[in-house]
């Protein structure tokens, strides 16, 4: 079981995100949470620190963002 801790609150247009870090081998991972989503992560991207993967999760938020804004 991998044991999640809140890292951040973005505050979104589509409501409020939770970026979320936990420990694995390796590093670090990173995951969002956004109202009316499925839990966004990378479970590829492992990180040395619980702030680099949740920047990476954030740049992941903004893809998204832009994507939809292009859709």
């Amino acid at each position: 079981m991998i044991d999640w801790t809140l890292a951040a609150r973005v505050e979104m247009e589509e409501g409020q995100a939770d970026i979320q870090t936990a420990p694995v081998e390796g590093g670090y991972i990173g995951r969002a949470l956004l109202p009316g989503w499925p839990p966004l992560e990378d479970p590829t991207f492992v990180s040395q620190s619980p702030r680099a993967a949740a920047e990476h999760v954030m740049a992941l938020i903004g893809e998204l963002a832009d994507d939809a804004r292009h859709h």
